[in-house]
């Protein structure tokens, strides 16, 4: 049910779980939306309920915390436990001809990432994925990666500099 544009909740330790969702989201169509499990529940639960996120995907330890926090009728996912279901439900799609998003276009969101809330509110910032796609193409010209580079992802999983760092050695 993922479509370009909509949101997909990704609530994780950093670990390859998170990686799988992210590369997943975005394979489907959809945009990441990082939810740092350190945060605190009012946070968690405002963000949950300001994008309306219908699928948020989590490690199973976090079932019950999250859980407890999501909007209306939003799916919860645990990666982490769940892959013989994630695996007949793509097997599923595939049988009957269904693929991964190709129609996405780089107008499309790629990732939301929500402000600090210093001032009030969180905010939503809403990243299309020519921004992203530019960003790491710029970094790649002016400082080529290649096999022997090693890249610390040292950012937490919700400012933007942890998306480059994430996605610049994926590329």
């Amino acid at each position: 049910g993922v479509t370009p544009d909509s949101l997909v909740g990704l609530c994780m330790e950093r670990s390859l779980d998170m990686v799988a969702g992210m590369m997943g989201t975005l394979q489907a169509g959809g945009a990441y939306l990082p939810l740092d499990p350190t945060y605190a529940d009012d946070r968690l639960s405002y963000i949950l309920q300001d994008s309306q996120a219908a699928v948020v995907l989590i490690q199973e330890k976090f079932r019950e915390k999250v859980g407890s926090l999501l909007a209306g009728d939003a799916e919860l996912l645990a990666v982490d436990t769940q892959w013989t279901e994630i695996r007949e439900s793509v097997s599923a799609l595939a049988a009957r001809g269904i693929e991964l998003r190709p129609d996405v276009t780089p107008r499309n969101l790629s990732h939301v990432l929500y402000t600090a809330s210093s001032a009030g509110k969180p905010k939503g910032v809403l990243v299309e994925h020519g921004a992203l796609v530019t960003r790491i193409n710029w970094m790649q010209r002016c400082h080529p990666l290649n096999e022997n580079d090693v890249v610390l992802l040292n950012a937490t999983d919700g400012p933007d500099v942890s998306m480059w760092q994430l996605f610049w050695p994926l590329m």
